[in-house]
């Protein structure tokens, strides 16, 4: 059987896996399963929606070191749809475990922002940026969230 008539088959998407952080992924076995079901799937970015604050449970940090070893970056996405901006300042002890497990926080975009954020890391994967140019270049986009900042 052919395609119907006018039928244009759909240009591949690059995979960003998203994950929204809840309670549950407190729990090593629930973050594995969750982190391993997407890494099957060869995702150019990961995208955690962390606590509003940005935090993440300490669960998180060895599949985020997991992903970013691989060269899959790992962005964080505030969800505080109350705010218009995103995580300003990394200033306690799970955003900083974070960031040196390889997450990147963004500062100038929140959940309010989430399909422009998807959609940008996927613009960029398919002009064929991947790990660290990828990286870099939704960084310039979105912004990053530094120690210690005081804007």
């Amino acid at each position: 059987m052919g395609k119907p008539e006018g039928f244009e088959q759909t240009p591949e998407v690059p995979y960003v896996a998203v994950l929204e952080v809840t309670p549950a992924l407190a729990s090593t076995d629930g973050a594995r399963l969750n982190f391993h079901a997407h890494l099957r799937a060869n995702p150019k970015a990961l995208l955690l929606i962390a606590y509003a604050s940005g935090g993440t449970p300490e669960s998180l940090n060895p599949f985020i070191q997991e992903y970013t070893d691989r060269g899959i970056p790992v962005f964080l996405l505030s969800n505080n749809p109350a705010d218009d901006h995103g995580i300003r300042e990394i200033t306690y002890g799970v955003q900083a475990d974070a960031a040196k497990a390889g997450a990147v926080s963004f500062k100038d975009v929140n959940i309010n922002n989430f399909h422009q954020v998807v959609r940008t890391i996927q613009d960029a994967a398919k002009e064929g940026l991947e790990g660290e140019d990828l990286k870099k270049a939704i960084i310039a986009q979105f912004g990053m969230a530094t120690e210690g900042s005081h804007e």
